[in-house]
């Protein structure tokens, strides 16, 4: 039994179309910015300073990481950050980084470390192509920053962890802070500010670290995310069978084909 329904399958076609553009062209911009990147880190020059060095040294053994990432000094608008190509990079504000003590210096590299023993950034990398398929979807856009922050929240915790009490949240905290102050003096755009989206991802890994949740808090935010993933797929799968398939073949199962004139 054949079903003439041209309409249908041509917007099916045009809808398959318009999707694989959109997820193609954030795809592919993010691959020629991994490129990109790595030439640049290919201009930052190694840290040859032997106290920081020392300490990176002690963080790398502390933190218990097999392999030692390179450290480079570059011009970046954090104070320290995490760089990912082919491979991972410690990337430090040389200005900024020479104004801290050991111990905010001991606790950013520890920071940094730990977002690569932790996988943040491979995981990061994996979640923004997700981000590409389902690009029409703002929500998984917003999702990504979330996770960002998830990410930051768990380094939080986890450098309280390595310290074994030896660093208070409080202090940590102080920490936080006095980085954000500093990489806003440094940055002419943000001089006299903490910056808005700064501030409020800060404000939210402080809340967290001075209000750590219970495990039943845990375990309910994990119930409540993955009912409203198996409810979200669930209603796209019903939607796109009763817009994009014919509704015989929903209700008895019938397999029906289409053909051509």
């Amino acid at each position: 039994m054949f079903y003439h329904e041209p309409l249908r399958t041509e917007t099916f076609k045009t809808a398959s179309l318009v999707w694989i553009i959109g997820m193609d062209v954030p795809a592919v911009f993010t691959v020629l910015r991994i490129f990109a990147v790595h030439r640049v880190i290919g201009k930052y020059a190694g840290c040859t300073a032997g106290h920081i060095l020392a300490v990176y040294d002690e963080c790398i053994r502390q933190v218990k990481l097999k392999h030692t990432p390179p450290l480079l000094f570059g011009e970046i608008k954090d104070p320290a950050c995490v760089i990912t190509t082919w491979r991972s990079y410690i990337v430090l504000q040389e200005r900024t980084i020479r104004e801290l003590t050991d111990d905010e210096l001991k606790t950013v590299l520890i920071h940094e470390l730990l977002h690569i023993k932790r996988k943040h950034t491979v995981l990061e990398r994996v979640f923004y192509f997700v981000c590409c398929a389902h690009w029409f979807n703002p929500f998984i856009w917003i999702g990504l920053r979330d996770f960002s922050t998830a990410c930051e929240i768990d380094c939080d915790g986890s450098v309280l962890k390595v310290f074994d009490g030896e660093l208070k949240a409080v202090a940590y905290a102080k920490t936080m802070v006095r980085l954000m102050e500093l990489a806003a003096a440094k940055n002419k755009s943000l001089r006299g500010t903490l910056g808005a989206l700064d501030f409020w991802v800060a404000k939210h890994r402080i809340y967290n670290l001075l209000n750590k949740p219970s495990k039943l808090q845990k375990m309910l935010a994990a119930f409540a995310c993955a009912a409203v993933i198996c409810g979200t797929v669930w209603m796209s799968i019903g939607l796109s069978r009763s817009y994009f398939y014919p509704y015989s073949g929903i209700s008895n199962g019938t397999e029906w084909s289409v053909a051509n004139e």
